[in-house]
């Protein structure tokens, strides 16, 4: 009986000796799926990354190695194609919460909060 956790009570719960204990309630439900989410979110750009990398690689050696220019493509492609995988590898999910947070700060500045679309108002037909 002595190895097995022992279940000790606690104002308003229990708890098991060694491990962290958890909120039950929604606020703490919601703020842990948006952690984990950020989590899974940035991981799933690194791994976005790597194989836009590995691509521009890949056409980078067939540029270079291969005679039928058909299959080729654009240094300008593979440029861009360089850049956007590195920003997805080492800006990740912070880079992409800055650009909406500037956004977000420009449209505010420029509207103050309100977008208004013309077409609503009948000045583009």
């Amino acid at each position: 009986m002595r190895n097995t956790a022992i279940i000790e009570k606690v104002a308003g719960g229990t708890t098991i000796p060694g491990l962290p204990s958890a909120d039950w309630d929604l606020v703490s439900a919601l703020t842990n799926a948006k952690n984990y989410g950020e989590i899974i979110g940035a991981a799933v750009m690194g791994l976005a990354g790597v194989i836009v990398l590995i691509v521009a690689i890949v056409f980078v050696v067939k540029k270079l190695i291969g005679n039928d220019r058909s299959e080729q493509k654009s240094w300008l492609l593979i440029v861009a194609m360089t850049i956007v995988a590195g920003l997805l590898l080492f800006g990740g999910w912070s880079m992409l919460e800055s650009i909406a947070e500037g956004g977000n700060t420009t449209i505010n500045d420029l509207g103050g909060g309100f977008i208004v679309f013309p077409g609503s108002f009948g000045l583009i037909r």
